[in-house]
Order: structure tokens, then sequence, then C-alpha cells
């Protein structure tokens, strides 16, 4: 082999080597990803005011409700308040709870609004507003993290709807 070989063999060997490396530092921080590691695990609960005891929703309930078709439970039709006051739980929310992308949500509740007239949730981008409007309106539910909700003395958590570590987009 000639030197110009021999340089040429040692580089490739030496980029492999890297390439090899990169592959499995990425492939562990995949691995990270999928189980968790390093990533705080959080909780989103369905909330209400303390007067809502007892209340049963299932995953297609709570996504028609969300969606702005009419739930009702004892006597009363539930009214759905969105919390958009963090990314992390509303992007929770969209993949995980009405199980569609943003863009598709806005998309099915405007349809739903010009073809049976049902009511637009209305979405909140401050907690503090959401919470004075569920103080009002004793049959609205909203979802908020586990660790605000434990902090409130009037909030009822009704469920756990989501867990998990939020890894982002």
């Amino acid at each position: 082999m000639t030197y110009l070989q021999t340089a040429l063999l040692k580089l490739c060997l030496g980029l492999g080597l890297s390439v090899l490396l990169v592959q499995v530092g990425v492939a562990q921080s995949f691995a990270n990803q999928k189980t968790g590691v390093g990533a705080e695990n959080k909780k989103i609960v369905l909330v209400c005011i303390n007067k809502c005891e007892g209340l049963e929703l299932g995953p297609m309930r709570l996504r028609k409700l969300f969606l702005g078709m009419p739930v009702k439970e004892r006597r009363h039709y539930l009214k759905p308040l969105i919390n958009v006051s963090d990314k992390q739980l509303e992007n929770v929310f969209y993949q995980s709870i009405v199980a569609m992308s943003r863009k598709s949500f806005q998309a099915k509740t405007l349809m739903q609004k010009l073809r049976f007239a049902f009511k637009v949730p209305s979405q909140f981008a401050e907690q503090s507003l959401l919470l004075r409007r569920l103080q009002k309106e004793p049959a609205s539910i909203t979802y908020m993290w586990q660790h605000d909700a434990e902090q409130l003395e009037s909030i009822h958590i009704i469920r756990t709807l989501w867990q998990g570590a939020y890894l982002g987009n």
C-alpha cells in the first residue's frame, strides 16, 4: 500500500469510528427519551370546583366534551374550559386527550360550530382567568398539572388524564 492509500484508510476508519460513536450517542439519547430517563414525570388531571363530586367521564365522553359537543351529567350540561396557559400542557392536551393536532382540533370545532351550532369551548391563556371562570360556572371542568391542582383548595381532582415524561415536540 502506498502512503496515500494508508492515509485514506486511516481517515475512513477514523471517520467510521466517529460516525459509529455518534450513532451510539444518538441511540442512547433516543432510548433515554423513550424510557423517560432524565425527564420529570408529570401528571395532568381533570378538575372542577368541589361541587362536582362523583363525576364519571370516560375518554370518549371527555373528547366529545372538549370538541364542543354537549355532554350532560346529572341534569347539567358540562362546560369545558381549555387550558392553554402552558405550552407543554397544551401539546399533551392535543396529543393525548383529544388525539389530534391543534390545527385539526380547530378545524373540527369550527366545523361543528357551523354545522350543528355547537359552542366552541373557551380557551384560557392565563390560569388565573381560568380559575375565576371555573368558580363562576359550577358545571365547568378543565385540566391542569397535578402539582398546580393540589395547591388550590377549591379545586377537586376528578381523575388523572395523562401521566408521563413530557419530552417536547
